[in-house]
This record gives C-alpha cells, sequence and structure tokens, in this order.
C-alpha cells in the first residue's frame, strides 16, 4: 500500500495495477487535516506505525493476553505521552477552524499568495509544519531524558 499525494509521476502500467482512493483537496476540510496531523503528534512512533496512540477498549478487548498477568507499561512512554499531549494541547487553539479567523489558516491562505519555487500546495505545507513540531516535540522530549535533574515543564 503507498500514500502519495499525487500521481504525477507514476507510469501507466503503475497506474493500470492499481486499485486506488483518491480525495481531492475539496473533499478534506482543514478542520479534518488539522485533526489528523494533531492526532499524529501525539503518537510514539509515528514513523514506525500508523497506531492510535492510545488505542480504546475496544480495540483492546480480543488482544491474547494471558489471565491474570499484570501488563507492563514502560514509565518513560507513559511519561514522553504525556509530554506530546501537553505539547499538542498547548498548540491546538491556532487550528480552531470553527472561530473566525483560524490562525493556521489565515497562515495558510497568506502563504499561498506569495511566490514560491516549487509549486505550494496546502498538503506540503502542512507535512512540512508538522514534521517542524513533530522534531521540536521529539527536542523536548529528548532533553526531558538526558537532564532528569532539571526538565522541562509545562509552565
Amino acid at each position: 500500500m503507498f500514500e502519495v499525494e499525487t500521481l504525477k509521476f507514476a507510469t501507466l502500467a503503475t497506474v493500470s495495477r492499481c486499485g486506488m482512493v483518491w480525495f481531492s483537496e475539496d473533499v478534506l476540510t482543514s478542520e479534518m487535516i488539522y485533526q489528523h496531523y494533531l492526532m499524529r503528534l501525539m503518537q510514539d512512533d509515528y514513523d514506525a506505525n500508523g497506531e492510535d496512540p492510545e488505542p480504546s477498549k475496544k480495540q483492546t478487548e480480543g488482544m491474547n493476553q494471558p489471565p491474570n498477568q499484570p501488563e507492563f507499561v514502560d514509565p518513560s512512554k507513559s511519561v514522553n505521552r504525556k509530554i506530546r499531549k501537553q505539547c499538542v494541547d498547548s498548540m491546538r487553539s491556532m487550528f480552531d477552524d470553527s472561530e473566525t479567523s483560524c490562525f493556521m489558516t489565515t497562515t495558510l491562505d497568506y502563504a499561498s499568495t506569495l511566490t514560491h519555487v516549487m509549486d505550494f500546495t496546502r498538503m506540503t505545507v502542512l507535512e512540512s509544519f508538522f514534521a517542524l513540531m513533530r522534531r521540536g516535540i521529539t527536542n523536548v522530549i529528548d532533553y526531558n531524558e538526558n537532564h532528569s535533574d532539571f526538565p522541562l515543564e509545562q509552565a
């Protein structure tokens, strides 16, 4: 399975052998895209898998777990998840598209009016933005792991 933004460079042979699901940018609202990326920022292993950050009880009911065995929970993962959630919660208001002027939408609209070296697409810009945010969150987690005596905390 491949996820691509466009089929601009796909050959006819590739396209003819693939089943595709395509979503136009007109179908996906900005709010949907923002919420998707914010949820992905809270994942521990963003690049390794596409799982939800915290599986629901319904999702874990059918899993094979030995009876009466306590599940081992890595404390660092719990702390890292908390830090990720705090970081995402602190920036969530910038993505509230229900208000009359959403910061991110206004910024994207302005950026689209500027001259760019490469083709400007909303998805490319958002992907780059969230990659930078993800790295920033990872830097906070790395700092806290290496400086346990004086960790960064939410103000």
